[in-house]
């Protein structure tokens, strides 16, 4: 699916949460490995928050919001713009939770899209498991905290100190660069995984590891946005089973909006932290 418009849908219906919700223009949506860029999203972003102001009476133009797939600029958006709502990927919780204070209010998820894994994949004729690579060269989009590379990517096996991390956001690049040997290895997504199979190396690459399962991206309330958290959840319900709810979802493939809190991301924080705990 167009991921992008998913997100404009997700960006509504947080701010048809509350009316007094208009006070507080400034969403962030942090999507790690999302397509698209800001620039691209944002006209998408903007039609629709035109047509959210039509129905909720806001004054024209009194909306804004961006996305932000890169999780370095992510992250810098999260702790420099001070939003009260956020739509993220579980990196950025696991990374910034504790430090913005974030509370998990509702998890999202969008059509033939369900809670992620990652694979490390490599060139099948040179390394065989994450042990070899010691000293190589890693790229991907999910390296920036050496954290949740070492505990969730690599699960404690290696450490990310171990190897050298390579920021790839274009995972397929990641690919060809371990085909060309220019890094040793790629870290990518179920999608990328998927599509693989149809590179014309394919038979040449193979996974070594694959993470835990991270659960659907959480829509987190900031400290800002605490006053808000009562009528969202009181509303969640509707966001997609109402009858318009239910079209507008539908048109933009996504499945649900549905509760959630920090019990569900309870064992993946504990391994995130590096304490005993049992498997999701």
């Amino acid at each position: 699916m167009r991921r992008s418009l998913f997100i404009t849908v997700i960006l509504a219906l947080l701010f048809s949460s509350a009316t007094s919700l208009a006070a507080d223009k400034n969403m962030i949506f942090c999507l790690t490995g999302f397509p698209g860029t800001t620039a691209q999203a944002q006209q998408a972003i903007d039609n629709f928050l035109r047509h959210v102001e039509n129905v909720l009476g806001w004054p024209a133009n009194s909306a804004s919001g961006a996305f932000y797939p890169d999780p370095v600029q992510g992250s810098s958006h999260l702790k420099n713009d001070s939003p009260s709502l956020a739509v993220v990927t579980p990196d950025l919780y696991l990374s910034l939770h504790k430090e913005l204070k974030m509370k998990i209010i509702a998890k999202v998820k969008a059509a033939g899209r369900g809670e992620e894994q990652y694979s490390i994949v490599v060139s099948k004729a040179k390394i065989k498991s994450l042990a070899e690579l010691k000293g190589k060269k890693v790229a991907g989009a999910v390296l920036y905290n050496p954290t949740f590379v070492t505990n969730i990517l690599f699960g404690g096996e290696i450490k990310a100190s171990d190897v050298t991390l390579v920021n790839e956001p274009r995972p397929l690049s990641g690919l060809r660069s371990v085909n060309k040997g220019e890094v040793d290895a790629a870290v990518v997504d179920r999608s990328v995984l998927a599509h693989m199979a149809s590179l014309p190396f394919a038979a040449d690459l193979a996974v070594i590891h694959t993470s835990t399962t991270l659960p659907l991206p959480v829509v987190v309330a900031l400290p800002g946005g605490a006053k808000y958290i009562g009528a969202f959840k009181a509303k969640m319900s509707d966001l997609c089973g109402a009858p318009e709810g239910k079209t507008v979802c539908e048109a933009a493939q996504l499945e649900s909006i549905e509760p959630a809190n920090e019990s569900d991301y309870k064992s993946l924080t504990c391994l995130y932290e590096g304490k005993p705990c049992g498997k999701r």
